[in-house]
């Protein structure tokens, strides 16, 4: 269940967020990229409120985008 600081967050910056069926990730699709909100990296819920604070999407400057779907030219 999303709180309501990522519910006011959504609402205002845009983007969406969902979780990943393999891992649980939590995942914020923001203009074509997907950002993995690692809570070891911080607390994301943290920088959503410091992100509507500021009035700047921080979330995007704080986690690393990443490519959730498999390379089909990759060796695995």
């Amino acid at each position: 269940m999303e709180s309501t600081t990522t519910n006011n967050f959504i609402d205002h910056f845009g983007g969406r967020l969902w979780y990943a069926c393999s891992s649980g990730w939590p995942i914020y699709t923001f203009r074509g990229r997907n950002h993995h909100l690692d809570e070891s990296i911080a607390e994301y819920e943290a920088v959503m409120m410091a992100s509507l604070k500021q009035g700047k999407n921080l979330v995007i400057k704080t986690f690393p985008a990443v490519e959730l779907y498999p390379d089909p030219n990759a060796v695995y």
